[in-house]
């Protein structure tokens, strides 16, 4: 068995400046068994969250909101490697929040990525499904979230569970 190498920042770096996409994965499970086994894995990155739970969600319309008026400005920091976006922030800041507002939302993180792509800032979009990380890829995101790791594995979980139950077992 061959083992996945391990990605540096400076390989990071070197394919984001390519504009190749670099698929990563989400972590929300504390410690460090959870970072090393992903890490494991073949990632190209793996996020650690430490964010959520910093700021309610009252704060958000301050926040995620003026950083979309200012993208300009935010995409010619000096220094700055890459941007990220959290739609669900995204669209609670912009009082899009819901599925009745998800074609207006996936035009605004649209422009987001090609404004990126086009100043040569590497951007990502947060998701936690590969199918929808390779739609984001499609349109030039080069960090690219393909899963998180409580949903993948609530998701194994529940698919072993139903695999080894009677038909007649409706849990």
């Amino acid at each position: 068995m061959t083992l996945p190498t391990r990605t540096t920042a400076a390989d990071l770096r070197r394919r984001w400046a390519r504009r190749q996409p670099v698929q990563g994965v989400w972590s929300l499970l504390p410690g460090a068994v959870t970072a090393e086994l992903l890490a494991g894995t073949g990632a190209g990155y793996v996020v650690l969250d430490l964010q959520h739970g910093a700021l309610a969600e009252s704060d958000l319309p301050a926040v995620t909101a003026a950083a979309l008026d200012d993208l300009d400005a935010v995409l010619a920091v000096e220094g700055l490697d890459g941007i990220y976006v959290g739609p669900s922030d995204l669209s609670l800041s912009l009082g899009r929040a819901g599925d009745e507002h998800r074609d207006h939302m996936r035009t605004v993180i649209a422009s987001i990525v090609t404004r990126a792509v086009a100043a040569g800032m590497p951007v990502g979009v947060h998701t936690s499904r590969g199918e929808v990380a390779a739609g984001y890829a499609a349109q030039g995101a080069t960090i690219v979230t393909a899963a998180v790791d409580l949903t993948i594995l609530a998701d194994g979980v529940r698919r072993e569970l139903a695999v080894s139950r009677p038909a007649d077992d409706h849990r």
